[in-house]
């Protein structure tokens, strides 16, 4: 059995205890661990290759979201410009009661996600402005404001987005932003799906209040 440093675990939960014991191959070439080092820690039961680029410490706790870390540093090693998106994003601002089974990752047009997908990952492609994301938890997600307009745009989570909606200003959005974001979900099958595939320019433009 090949020998395991102690100190190289000391590393790797200092890299990964954030993240809930996941972290990066690059991530550990940064702590200043090879690739070798990792393989042997591997061998020897002390982590587990999670995904491509992607691993966590073995015996790890488990958590309440054991496969959001595990996700956004697959899409990030691909595309540092990912983000959380629709659903997922939704459940993180805590607004709504939703509990997806899906994890939606927005990626930029131009990044190549060769790798297999994590499991229950959909996947979408838009060019997110600087002032679509910000970051809550350690992740990148799409504002409520983006994500309302994806969901309300790809017809994702109806009575979700109803029940933000419901709620008004009290979700922290302005008025002219709620009045967009009703006017979309109020759209036919047929319009919103040219706006799916126009509206990246669009939302960019500031709500008028």
């Amino acid at each position: 059995m090949p020998k395991v440093y102690p100190d190289r675990l000391d590393t790797l939960i200092a890299v990964s205890e954030a993240k809930d014991g996941y972290f990066t191959t690059e991530q550990a070439r940064d702590a200043g661990l090879s690739l070798h080092a990792l393989a042997s820690l591997q061998q020897a039961g002390h982590l587990e290759r999670e995904q491509y680029g992607v691993y966590r410490l073995a015996r790890w706790p488990s958590t309440k979201r054991p496969g959001l870390w595990r996700t956004f540093l697959w899409a990030t090693h691909i595309d540092p410009l990912a983000a959380f998106s629709h659903r997922t994003a939704l459940e993180l601002h805590d607004v709504s009661d939703l509990n997806p089974a899906k994890i939606d990752v927005t990626f930029s047009l131009k990044a190549r996600v060769r790798s297999k997908k994590p499991p229950a990952v959909v996947t979408h492609r838009h060019d997110l402005a600087e002032g679509d994301v910000e970051d809550r938890e350690g992740f990148r997600i799409t504002t409520l404001y983006r994500t309302l307009l994806d969901l309300a745009t790809d017809y994702l989570a109806r009575d979700a987005v109803a029940d933000v909606l419901d709620r008004g200003n009290s979700v922290g959005l302005s008025p002219g932003q709620l009045q967009q974001v009703r006017a979309i979900y109020d759209l036919s099958d047929e319009t919103r799906q040219h706006l799916a595939r126009t509206l990246p320019r669009a939302r960019h433009a500031p709500a008028r209040r």
